[in-house]
């Protein structure tokens, strides 16, 4: 691990919420921090409703990530474009991300995580 990003895993209840809706409850996390950058929570994949996310045709690559692949959320009779990304195929120093999507909060996006408790990823 570099120590230009790390990681840590996040186990409690965490509460993904979107203005005053909740949009999913999930048992873990893993935080990452990115110098330069905003501390991000990405969720796991299989703890999200399947059914809510929408595959965009949106990519962006990161030299320190890999390629992100982009989510649009249904949510009820709303579509958030591009409300999350994720990468697939992340390169090895953050291979704990894989499988996990990450929120933008610039959508409103908020995650509750009262009582959680963070393990660094090694």
């Amino acid at each position: 691990m570099s120590d230009r990003i790390r990681l840590h895993r996040i186990e409690g209840n965490l509460r993904l919420r979107l203005g005053d809706k909740t949009v999913a409850e999930v048992q873990r996390a893993v935080h990452l921090d990115e110098s330069g950058f905003p501390s991000r929570l990405y969720l796991p994949r299989e703890e999200l409703p399947a059914d809510q996310l929408r595959a965009s045709p949106t990519r962006t690559t990161c030299p320190y990530k890999g390629v992100a692949s982009y989510h649009d959320l249904v949510f009820g009779e709303d579509v958030v474009r591009e409300a999350a990304w994720s990468y697939d195929d992340p390169i090895d120093a953050v291979a704990a991300i894989r499988g996990h999507l990450c929120f933008d909060p610039r959508h409103g996006f908020v995650v509750d995580r009262e009582g959680a408790v963070a393990t660094p990823v090694t």
